[in-house]
């Protein structure tokens, strides 16, 4: 009987280190969204991701106020691949690459930006402002 009981505890407690439950579903993390729970939980992971993403996005501002740009950089591109539809960070980042000299590439940052936040006015103004200026060089 207590080899039973032993036995029952143990496996209760693998459960719960597991994180098994009955409510538990197949995972699929498609396109930065997790689905594994549904609910609440699923909108505390996203605010979660959002605020990390934000934390990043933040950490890239201070590098880029310090000139420290390649780092800056990099804070700005984890912030995107946290939240892709983060369009500040891609802003940001376009902002980062002309400070690198890399006009093109912010073009590009600014135009996927603006696919996933079209009505965004920073990111249309700053495509139109770099074309115009690469028209009269």
């Amino acid at each position: 009987m207590k080899k039973f009981i032993l036995f029952t505890f143990i496996f209760g407690l693998l459960l719960l280190i597991s994180g098994c439950s009955k409510k538990s579903t197949v995972h699929s993390h498609e396109e930065g969204v997790c689905q594994c729970t549904t609910g609440l939980d699923a909108k505390l992971a996203q605010k979660m991701a959002r605020d990390y993403a934000c934390d990043h996005k933040k950490l890239g501002d201070r590098y880029f106020r310090s000139c420290k740009y390649p780092e800056a950089k990099l804070s700005y591109h984890r912030a995107i691949a946290i939240d892709p539809t983060y369009a500040e960070a891609y802003y940001m980042l376009g902002l980062t690459y002309i400070k690198l000299g890399e006009k093109q590439k912010a073009i590009e940052i600014f135009e996927e930006g603006l696919k996933m936040n079209p009505g965004h006015r920073k990111l249309k103004k700053m495509i139109r402002k770099i074309k115009k200026n690469a028209s009269g060089d």
